[in-house]
C-alpha cells in the first residue's frame, strides 16, 4: 500500500497528491482537485484540502469545480469564477481572460466583463472570435447578431441571393 511498480520490478512510492490503500502493481489513485497528500500516502483519508486551483470555484465543504463555459478564474482559492461578458464565451475550467472570445454573431471583445457588441442589423459574423462582421451587401439586411451569410435577406426592390 502506497507504493506502486510493474509485479517484479522495484516500487516506488505514489506521488504527493495520489494515493494507494492495496497491495499490487495497480496505478495510485489521484486526489480530488484542490486536495494533495505525502508522497507514499496510503489512503484516500490522505489526501487534504489546500485550496481550489485556478479555474475551479468552491470549498473544502462543497469541493472544487470547473469553471463553467463563458468564465474564468486566475487565482487559487474559493472566490467565484468571473463571467466574460455578453455575447462570448470561453472553455469550462479557464484559467485567464485572455480565454474569452467572442461568439459568431458577436465583435470587438472588450476586458473587464464588458464582453462582445453584437453585430448589427445587416452584418453577420460566422466564428468565435474578434474577426469584424461582414456585411451582407447593398440591397440585402440581417438580423441584429446574425451567425450566417444566410441569414441575410433581400430587402424590398431588391431580388437575388442576398
Amino acid at each position: 500500500a502506497g507504493y506502486t511498480g510493474t509485479d517484479g520490478t522495484a516500487c516506488a512510492g505514489c506521488v504527493a497528491g495520489t494515493y494507494k490503500g492495496f497491495a499490487g502493481s495497480a496505478a495510485c489513485l489521484t486526489c480530488s482537485v484542490g486536495y494533495t497528500s505525502a508522497e507514499g500516502s496510503t489512503g484516500l483519508s490522505a489526501c487534504i484540502f489546500v485550496a481550489c486551483p485556478v479555474g475551479y470555484t468552491g470549498d473544502q465543504e462543497s469541493g472544487c469545480t470547473a469553471c463553467p463555459s463563458g468564465s474564468h478564474k486566475s487565482r487559487m482559492g474559493s472566490a467565484a469564477c468571473t463571467s466574460c461578458g455578453v455575447g462570448t464565451t470561453a472553455a469550462m475550467g479557464s484559467t485567464a481572460e485572455s480565454a474569452c472570445v467572442c461568439l459568431a454573431g458577436y465583435t470587438g471583445f472588450t476586458s473587464g466583463g464588458a464582453g462582445c457588441s453584437a453585430c448589427g442589423v445587416g452584418d453577420y459574423k460566422d466564428a468565435q472570435g474578434s474577426a469584424a462582421c461582414s456585411s451582407c451587401g447593398i440591397g440585402a439586411t440581417s438580423a441584429l447578431a446574425s451567425t450566417a451569410v444566410g441569414n441575410c435577406t433581400c430587402i424590398p426592390g431588391y431580388t437575388g441571393d442576398a
